[in-house]
């Protein structure tokens, strides 16, 4: 019974923690970590759900909001029209230089 009882204070730390960062940053955790991901170049979006465990409805709300804000843009693939690729706009690698490690 100990065990959950640090993980209450680790689940309370990472609350916190995206507290702290949406406030500082105007973005969500799952957001910073999608734009970190694209920080290196453009991904299918079934390759950022398995990579980050999002669900695809998760995914796809987190993917919008960062559209509407400009940071990513999502595109077809040429082949299959089924496959999604998102990559970073400008204003996504910019929001990317901002969140560097000692600004968090």
């Amino acid at each position: 019974m100990e065990s959950i009882c640090k993980l209450k204070d680790i689940y309370k730390a990472l609350y916190e923690f995206e507290a702290a960062f949406h406030e500082q940053f105007g973005i969500t955790l799952n957001e910073g970590i999608v734009i970190c991901m694209l920080s290196n170049g453009p991904m299918k979006a079934g390759d950022i759900c398995a990579e980050c465990s999002l669900s695809t409805s998760r995914l796809s709300k987190v993917l919008g909001a960062l559209e509407q804000k400009g940071s990513i843009v999502r595109t077809m693939g040429k082949n299959d029209r089924r496959t999604i690729y998102v990559e970073l706009t400008q204003a996504g690698v910019e929001k990317k230089s901002v969140m560097s490690p000692e600004k968090v």
